[in-house]
């Protein structure tokens, strides 16, 4: 992730944007993405497990410490169904004319709204 960790940092300071927010979606899209691979039926499923386990179950990277995309993506029991989950909020709700994240979003009154 050091290719991912600069973008993190300049975005932050330039936008003011938490860093939280910025590793969350990044996340988001790499759980989502290996997700979709690990439903195929050939090794490609077998690569993206390893590659799950590298990028995002790890709680720190060898030689860099803490992993910021480790449980930015949980899956929650909702009645019968699991669902996937932020841990922290991507704000897409106080975007004018933007949909919300629905299930998604950890914050229950947003959830509540859309």
């Amino acid at each position: 992730m050091r290719h991912v960790a600069p973008v993190v940092e300049i975005l932050s300071a330039r936008y003011r944007v938490g860093r939280g927010l910025l590793w969350g979606n990044a996340a988001h899209y790499m759980e989502w993405a290996l997700a979709e691979l690990e439903a195929r039926p050939d090794a490609v499923a077998e690569d993206a497990r390893r590659a799950r386990g590298e990028l995002l179950d790890r709680r720190e990277w060898p030689g860099l410490g803490r992993n910021p995309l480790h449980g930015a993506i949980r899956y929650v029991s909702d009645g019968e169904a699991e669902i996937r989950r932020r841990r922290v909020c991507c704000l897409r709700h106080l975007l004018p004319g933007v949909a919300g994240c629905g299930s998604l979003c950890p914050l229950a009154h947003v959830r509540e709204e859309h």
